[in-house]
């Protein structure tokens, strides 16, 4: 608690350091922030794409993939391991990694895909108008999409946190009386009907905490983007909050700016959680 108000007063303060003398300015790093900061509204840009990308993306492979591990299937303990090992693999030696599938020269990736010299984590062009591009469709600013190499990323992360999620669903899963698909089984219903009226309903209350835990963590996304993509990308396209926030307080001694980042983060991410809840909480099923 303690920490969190003492990076409130910072915030309050002009650019303190460490080092000398500052003052207080009020609300200025704020109003500086908001109105004269174009890489604060970059890097949130950015932030929101990967959350919009990264958290239902996710959550729906892993719900997939959970599912289709409940079933009795041989080997299922060592395929259930395998999902598991990228999670509790370091993030940054599982970035490093990626690192090599992407390199252009001798990644895997390009030899996989016969595009020899690809620059995965080089190209700034937005992923919906390359890939319209063929069709005749130019797309621009906002509507180009992030960029490939920020999607490179968020595949990335996607990946890593896979075995976690799956491993949460696998535990509502279980939960879930096997009466019901008994039942549902007597009366005729087919795979996706035991699955879209049993198990999608009765494992609500596990995607709705992870829905809100993927949130969180997909706003403080930092690692693997300072890893993969250390700039921020060729023209700042791969900009986090959490990475230009680090840039601020580490790299520039700009601790004042810096907490007035994270107190907008914070209230951000308050903001969203408190709707996400107001909204999803109303579709959970807690009891059959």
């Amino acid at each position: 608690v303690l920490p969190a108000f003492y990076a409130l007063w910072l915030s309050f303060l002009d650019r303190f350091n460490f080092i000398g003398n500052s003052r207080f300015v009020g609300l200025l790093n704020y109003e500086i922030l908001l109105t004269r900061d174009p890489l604060f509204w970059k890097a949130m840009s950015n932030t929101f794409w990967f959350v919009a990308f990264t958290v239902p993306v996710g959550i729906g492979l892993a719900t997939l993939t959970a599912i289709l591990l409940n079933e009795k299937v041989k080997l299922q303990g060592l395929f259930r391991t395998l999902y598991f090992l990228p999670y509790i693999t370091a993030l940054t030696a599982a970035a490093a990694v990626w690192d090599w599938i992407y390199n252009p020269e001798f990644g895997f990736l390009n030899w996989l895909l016969g595009t020899p010299g690809f620059q995965w984590l080089s190209t700034p062009e937005g992923i919906f108008a390359r890939l319209l591009e063929p069709l005749g469709v130019k797309l621009s600013g906002f509507w180009a999409g992030p960029s490939v190499a920020f999607v490179a990323v968020m595949v990335m992360s996607i990946w890593h946190f896979l075995g976690y999620q799956v491993v949460v669903l696998l535990a509502g899963l279980q939960n879930i009386p096997k009466e019901y698909y008994e039942a549902a089984e007597l009366d005729g219903a087919s795979w996706w009907q035991k699955v879209r009226f049993i198990t999608w309903p009765l494992l609500s209350p596990t995607t709705f905490f992870l829905f809100t835990l993927s949130l969180i963590g997909a706003f403080q996304v930092f690692t693997q983007v300072l890893i993969l993509t250390p700039t921020g990308g060729v023209l700042q396209d791969t900009l986090t909050i959490a990475l230009y926030l680090y840039n601020k307080g580490f790299r520039d001694s700009n601790f004042s700016y810096a907490s007035a980042l994270a107190v907008v983060v914070f209230v951000v991410i308050l903001v969203l959680t408190l709707v996400q809840r107001r909204v999803l909480e109303r579709r959970v099923t807690y009891e059959a």
